[in-house]
């Protein structure tokens, strides 16, 4: 079960980005010895991992770096946090990303 919600994890629902900063609760669930697989629990992980990203209505996340120096400053830093990618640039990002194959259009 938690190879299939880190794989979700990993490959993000918008523009095949990773996502952060968030909680799963397991509850119920059980084995049956017809249908119960490593492969089925997977499978159902991720598939409620997606399901759960829709309705918390993920954003884009990225570094600070470029709207502190405008993009031409030079520094060392240790990594703090992220921040949200402006609406106007998400779609912009998504739309890319569907357009490069790194993940499948939205399903309605």
């Amino acid at each position: 079960m938690l190879k299939g919600l880190e794989d979700a994890k990993k490959r993000g629902v918008l523009a095949g980005y990773a996502v952060v900063d968030f909680k799963v609760i397991f509850y119920g669930g059980s084995y049956h010895e017809v249908d119960s697989s490593d492969i089925a629990f997977n499978i159902a992980a991720s598939r409620a991992f997606k399901l759960a990203m829709r309705e918390a209505k993920p954003t884009l996340l990225e570094p600070t770096l470029t709207s502190i120096t405008g993009g031409r400053g030079s520094f060392l830093m240790e990594f703090s946090h992220y921040e949200e990618v402006p609406s106007h640039l998400q779609q912009k990002i998504i739309a890319e990303a569907v357009k490069e194959g790194r993940v499948k259009p939205e399903e309605e």
